[in-house]
């Protein structure tokens, strides 16, 4: 099955990125291969607020009564964003599950340690 498959049985909602959890405990400070920084991308958000569109969603997943997301570098940004006034809400999909070995927060998911790449 292709990510393209997986994503067509997800439901979308609108959360405020305050309503999600991190999953995992740290993250690292810069993207995948590591062309942007978490810094980065929130300075351009933050100049530019019509970049936010070109953030990809996140995915979240209710565990014991809390939206929790795999998306944690993502999440940072969107939680600074709204800490910033702004971003109210965000269009997230919706799973029916992470997994364990990807769950490893110490403070049930309200903050993450960054790590330096």
């Amino acid at each position: 099955m292709s990510t393209f498959d997986i994503l067509l049985t997800y439901t979308m909602l609108e959360l405020r990125p305050s309503e999600v959890f991190f999953s995992q405990a740290t993250i690292k400070d810069h993207f995948r291969r590591g062309y942007r920084t978490i810094y980065e991308t929130l300075e351009q958000c933050t100049n530019d607020p019509c970049t936010v569109d070109n953030i990809p969603k996140i995915t979240v997943c209710k565990k014991d009564g809390k939206w929790f997301t795999l998306d944690n570098r993502r999440l940072w940004v969107f939680r600074q964003l709204e800490a910033k006034g702004l971003l109210s809400s965000i269009s997230v999909y919706e799973s029916d599950s992470i997994p364990e070995c990807k769950y490893n927060t110490k403070n049930g998911g309200t903050s993450v340690e960054i790590l330096k790449w």
